[in-house]
């Protein structure tokens, strides 16, 4: 919108949004020329902030009446409304007819457009400062178009809009105080009309002026504002060389009284000397929200010093190079990429580290929370009731991507008895509340933690459980980081306070800003007794009201019960004893495949991205993140047991196999497999097997195993399988009648078997079991309803839908993470489900088409979990449905497709043998000679070389659906994308959980880029068509060339 010709203020702060939508208000009536007021989104449209709200009467006294009659301001105005115009003049008047939005001709328009610069926009500067003028007189807070802090002896200049003016003040204290460099700060709140008066007076004689701009504009010259800045300094200097020259300097020279009274160049700005003419330099910063650090802005400084780099041009927050990555592929990466781009290492500015500018009486609070759990309104709660209570100016920050049902999320905040001023992410913190209580298993909490920081957990554990549920690594830092560690049962409590379950969540997070109060002694800090605070918290939350007042006594319970019950560890009683940290190990679904270099390998995506999110490193700004694409089936990485609480757990002798569980799974996370008794022994022993461990005894048992059991299976009741299968072997040890040698191996490796299916999912269901076997002996199976560890969000739809209660939700523990990743590694060896059991749709076997087909791995894994949608998402449920269904249909097709061009190319390849020998002479053939010499007509040797390069064509096809340059074969679908919600979790970088091409456009333009990607693949599939069609007409000797 810069060139719109709408005039442009940019506020730095809460308090600057207020202040300056007034101003602009005012600007725009006395101006009559639209304005746009902007604040940084995020850091300072979401931010809580201490801030003084602008009065009614305030407002009213500035802005009065829309239909007030004012002083006409400018005499343009006056030569169209007259000496007095309304306030808001009235173009729509029923009293005073006339036409607005007119269509002009060239002529007029050409005139009009012209007319507006002297008229009407040439006004807006002096305009605007009589509003920030009249502001100061009715508040006190000063404004103007360009203002400096700390300019008046500053060698070196930091200039910006929006929240980094803030950051940059504190830094430029910081380095006065510390470093005695004499920097300053300017702060452009108008950017249309560019305040190029002030700025050149402002920057004039300094050394240096550094523009940050959180914008990278491609292909132009500079960035925007230091362009302005630039043109407006040239435009000084021009006024510099122009008094020069009309003084004496120039070659063409009136005479003195007349050079004095011409007019420079450029009235408006000062004459500026050559010498005045600072050095300007270019930091690009904050795309996207990025974090901006004190330490990047101080790099930026350094770089204008005498000793300094110098870099005219750079990123600040941003890296092109890691130097410290201890991973070797992505330093191999590095290397190659420095060897074609030496200049990268120039193009960011490494910030400088251990900068803390908060005061030292300030609380620098972290909460780590689930989406869905409130954190964000629990995180207002508490900043609102220390700047209430305890008279604190607050400043917090919500995480800011969108928070998202189970997904991990934070929310910021830092307490002070002084302005806050800064804007950065914290990287120190004092305390740190996990309302999560697997933090730990997806975050590093204490990341940034000061030594003796405080940190406040969920736990319902006692100390020793509680400490040793923690992983080691965390235990070692806290006791060298003298961490005191404390936790309360900030669940229990809003479970016992809350009148009902919509409430929970809300006084969880009250339960734990009780637990803040006293964890981090702020009562005696503040000189507040328990008694006053109890009080306090009644009138902050509106105790004395008679609305509600119920609720309000729930909140202020669950507060003090928080306050009260939060424990801490005695750290010097307690022994080491965590979990080791994992090893991120590629997935299967990304490992493996022998793809070609592209933008969709998926093995280089994991070496160069994925990697360095599982290891909590920043990925780096290289030619493949350039291009903002991801390769199929990536969120497969993620590992959803690290944010879950809960988890389905199989009750088997329960199951039906209704289906409802795994077709309402939005996550793909609980694949329903039939598998006759042989096959999963079968997938047992193949998970168990190995070199050293053969269990070869076991294996030659496998079969008189399965007939025992099924024997077993139809006779009695079911409750699970293992016993069923113990029970087999004893009659199969029984009739074998082993020696004692014999049946202590036995028995050792049939222990291991046992041990693998005692919890592995596995069900005696009607439309599987009872009527497949009654129809034909042996054709019975048994229902798999496994859990996929990594998946699985704990959203609990599955327990939801099913009303035989074979599926019961179950806190997560370690031991039953171990219980779902040893059963999922034995689901992966079950076969697929075999084409007996899919297309069931008696209503007496109580399945129908769409439950059996998800029966197929193939079918049901056409979109996989791990991506970014909230628990229990049902767009993704009704998605995955038609996926299956698109695959379903596809998958046989391309099956018979490929044993088509399989035979075409065996065929053609007889043909062309066939040719070649019906010319050899059968006498040369008797012969003893090695060699054979062939003559070919003519003709039937341009046959010969039309069926080769047939064959070649028909491998080629082959070989792109079994394999192509992805490494997996051809995608049986591609997707068009609306943008909406679909757009957020289906492509939020790094996570795709789709395994066939995707792309996403503008919801109205979606249809014509469907149109467009459709017609594009059915181009290439014409040729696949035209290959087949050859090949059968030189087969039939009917091919005309």
């Amino acid at each position: 919108i810069d060139d719109t010709g709408c005039f442009q203020l940019f506020a730095a702060d809460v308090q600057e949004v207020a202040d300056l939508n007034l101003i602009a208000h005012r600007i725009a009536e006395l101006s009559l020329n639209p304005g746009v007021c902007a604040q940084d989104g995020f850091l300072t449209s979401h931010v809580i902030q201490s801030y003084r709200q602008p009065e009614p009467e305030l407002i009213r006294e500035f802005l009065g009446d829309p239909a007030d009659l004012i002083e006409t301001p400018t005499a343009a105005q006056c030569a169209v409304f007259g000496e007095k115009r309304r306030r808001i003049p009235e173009l729509y008047d029923f009293d005073y007819p006339s036409s607005t939005g007119v269509v002009q001709n060239s002529e007029s328009y050409a005139q009009g457009v012209a007319a507006q610069r002297p008229f009407y926009f040439d006004h807006i500067a002096e305009l605007a400062d009589r509003a920030f003028a009249e502001y100061e007189a009715l508040t006190g807070r000063r404004y103007a178009r360009a203002a400096g802090y700390r300019l008046d002896d500053a060698d070196y200049v930091l200039v910006g809009q929006g929240s980094v003016v803030r950051d940059a003040e504190a830094v430029a204290d910081y380095l006065r105080d510390e470093r005695r460099l004499k920097v300053g700060v300017l702060n452009l709140t108008l950017f249309r009309p560019f305040p190029a008066d002030l700025v050149a007076e402002l920057l004039a004689g300094r050394k240096g002026v550094v523009v940050l701009e959180r914008t990278d504009q491609p292909l132009a010259v500079e960035l925007p504002m230091i362009r302005e800045i630039r043109a407006a300094l040239a435009q000084a200097a021009e006024n510099g060389r122009a008094r020069a020259a009309r003084s004496g300097g120039g070659r063409l020279r009136r005479k003195k009284a007349v050079a004095q009274e011409a007019p420079l160049p450029y009235p408006r700005l000062p004459a500026m000397g050559a010498d005045q003419v600072p050095d300007l330099y270019s930091g690009c910063f904050g795309l996207g929200g990025r974090d901006l650090q004190p330490g990047d802005l101080v790099a930026a400084v350094e770089n204008m010093l005498a000793d300094g780099a110098g870099r005219r041009q750079f990123y600040l927050g941003i890296e092109f190079v890691d130097e410290d990555t201890p991973l070797p592929k992505v330093q191999i990466r590095q290397e190659s990429v420095l060897a074609d781009y030496p200049q990268l290492r120039d193009l960011a500015l490494r910030p400088v580290e251990g900068i803390d500018l908060n005061s030292a009486d300030s609380i620098e609070l972290r909460i780590h929370s689930i989406g869905g759990w409130d954190a964000t309104p629990a995180g207002h709660a508490l900043a609102a009731a220390a700047a209430e209570l305890f008279g604190m100016h607050v400043k917090a920050f919500p995480a800011r991507a969108r928070e998202r049902r189970g997904q991990p999320t934070q929310y910021s905040a830092v307490l002070s008895r002084r302005p806050l001023r800064l804007n950065a992410e914290l990287k120190h913190v004092d305390i740190v509340i996990a309302q999560d209580p697997g933090v730990f298993r997806h975050s590093d909490p204490l990341k940034g933690m000061r030594d003796g920081g405080i940190l406040v957990i969920q736990s319902d554990l006692s100390g020793e459980a509680l400490w040793n549920h923690f992983p080691q690594t965390a235990q070692w830092a806290m006791r060298e980081r003298n961490i005191r560690v404390c936790s309360v049962d900030g669940a229990g409590i809003a479970l016992a306070e809350a009148a009902s379950p919509a409430e929970r969540y809300r006084l969880q997070g009250l339960a734990f800003m009780g637990a803040f109060f006293n964890a981090a002694s702020l009562l005696g800090r503040q000189g507040m007794t328990r008694e006053a605070l109890y009080e306090g918290l009644r009138t902050h939350l509106g105790g004395d009201s008679a609305t509600n007042s119920a609720a309000i006594e729930d909140e202020i319970h669950a507060c003090m019960r928080g306050y009260d019950e939060v424990r801490a560890l005695e750290l010097s009683e307690l022994e080491d004893q965590g979990r080791s940290a994992k090893i991120p190990l590629i997935p299967s679904s990304m490992a493996g495949a022998e793809a070609v270099a592209g933008p969709g390998n998926q093995g280089a995506f994991w070496d160069q991205v994925c990697a360095q999110y599982k290891t909590g490193h920043d990925i780096l700004a290289d030619p493949f993140t350039a291009i903002s694409v991801i390769p199929a089936a990536t969120s497969s990485m993620s590992d959803m047991s690290t944010v879950r609480a809960t988890v389905p757990r199989f009750v088997a002798d329960k199951c039906t196999g209704c289906s409802k569980c795994w077709v309402q799974c939005p996550d793909s996370a609980i694949p329903g497999v039939v598998s006759t008794i042989e096959e999963v022994l079968d997938a047992t022993l193949s998970t168990l097997a190995t070199t050293q461990n053969p269990l070869t005894q076991v294996t030659q048992l496998l079969r008189h195993l399965a007939r025992e059991s099924r024997k077993i299976l139809k006779k009695g009741e079911f409750e699970s399988f293992a016993p069923i299968l113990s029970e087999a072997y004893e009659k199969v040890a029984e009739k074998m009648g082993w020696d004692e040698e014999r049946r202590e191996q036995n028995d050792a490796e049939f222990q291991q078997v046992l041990d693998a299916l005692e919890h592995f999912p596995l069900a005696k269901t009607a439309p599987f079991f009872d009527v497949p076997e009654g129809q034909e002996k042996g054709s019975g199976g048994l229902l798999s309803i496994t859990i996929n560890p990594e998946t699985c969000k704990g959203c609990d739809v599955c327990v939801a839908v099913c009303d035989d209660g074979a599926l019961v939700n179950v806190p997560q523990t370690d031991e039953e993470q171990e219980r779902l990743e040893a059963n999922w590694k034995l689901w992966k060896n079950l076969p697929e489900t075999d084409d007996r059991y899919i297309r069931i749709s008696s209503l007496e076997e109580s399945i129908g088409m769409m439950p059996s087909m998800l029966l197929k791995q193939g079918n049901y894994l056409s979109m996989l979990g791990g991506d970014n949608a909230c628990m229990g998402c049902g767009e993704k449920t009704a998605i995955h449905l038609v996926l299956s269904a698109v695959n379903a249909l596809m998958a046989p097709r391309v099956e018979t497709h490929v044993v088509e061009i399989a035979e075409l190319i065996e065929a053609l390849d007889e043909k062309a043998r066939t040719l070649l020998i019906s010319e050899a002479d059968l006498a040369e053939v008797s012969a003893d000679a090695e060699a054979l010499e062939v003559s070919v007509e003519r003709d039937k040797k341009e046959t010969v070389a039309r069926i080769h390069r047939a064959i070649e064509s028909l491998k080629d096809l082959k070989w792109r659906y079994e394999k192509g340059p992805g490494g997996r074969g051809r995608a049986r679908m591609g997707f068009a994308n609306s943008t909406g919600c679909t757009s957020i979790w289906g492509a939020t970088f790094p996570f795709n959980p789709y395994p066939f091409p995707w792309a996403s456009h503008l919801f109205q333009d979606a249809p014509s880029v469907a149109v467009g990607l459709f017609e594009g693949h059915m181009r290439k599939m014409a040729d696949g068509f035209v290959a087949l069609r050859r090949a059968r007409k030189l087969l039939d000797g009917r091919y005309d060339p």
